[in-house]
């Protein structure tokens, strides 16, 4: 943009979301201005599941269980609050917060237990996977035939590992306009990364990854799994840093 052209704006800072860290420190500030009987353990918790959440967010968390409360906030004002706040940044994007756990699903023990090791052990024992040099994967691909429940096991991973989910089906990615299939999936991980730790779910995958062809329908099923697959490397890059 011309602004960014010499001798107009020499420095240029970004404000990224906050971390755990930041939003413990921004809401138990926020809570203090208010009657509360929260604990500093409180506060902690609910900055661990509030991933996303930028000042602004926390300020209407706050005012949504003061509202709730009436007159001390505690610990439950703010976990009920959380059902009806939701990170600006997911705004303009269906952001689910599904209810599924590990007891509504039956059998697949060994199923279950390779996906908290895949998924939740990285997020709440990273310092385990840093020591041992082990990397974290990029990805997980589920197939089976219908009524299996592998939409039912991604919800409950992201239940009980506290993650957001979007979910979104292979077919609403597609756009009659070139090149817009490609920047939705693009603002769709985008999306992503500032909610972090987040599951992005493509059910019905298979309407994108179909076999090749020479067909220009064809063709864009191509591009838009190239830059899925360019937006998941993406994903990998972005946790080295």
């Amino acid at each position: 943009p011309s602004l960014r052209r010499g001798g107009r704006i020499d420095y240029e800072f970004e404000l990224p979301v906050p971390d755990a860290s930041a939003r413990e420190e921004i809401l138990w500030k926020i809570v203090s201005l208010h009657n509360h009987n929260l604990q500093l353990d409180d506060v902690k918790k609910i900055s661990l599941v509030t991933h996303g959440y930028v000042g602004a967010d926390l300020v209407s968390l706050v005012g949504r269980a003061m509202h709730e409360a009436e007159t001390l906030i505690s610990y439950n004002h703010l976990e009920q609050a959380l059902q009806h706040i939701k990170p600006s940044a997911m705004r303009e994007i269906l952001i689910e917060s599904p209810n599924v756990r590990w007891t509504d699903i039956g059998g697949q023990h060994d199923l279950k237990l390779q996906l908290r090791q895949i998924i939740d052990w990285p997020i709440h024992r990273p310092e385990i996977f840093a020591r041992l040099g082990i990397n974290t994967p990029r990805g997980l691909l589920m197939f089976g035939p219908p009524g299996c429940s592998k939409t039912m096991i991604a919800k409950a991973i992201a239940t009980e590992s506290k993650l957001n989910f979007l979910s979104i089906k292979g077919s609403e990615l597609f756009s009659m306009w070139v090149g817009e299939s490609e920047r939705a999936v693009r603002e769709l991980f985008r999306k992503a990364r500032q909610v972090a730790p987040s599951i992005i779910f493509f059910d019905e995958i298979d309407a994108i990854g179909g076999e090749r062809s020479s067909e220009s329908g064809s063709s864009v099923k191509e591009r838009v799994l190239a830059q899925i697959l360019t937006e998941i490397d993406g994903v990998s890059a972005l946790k080295k840093r």
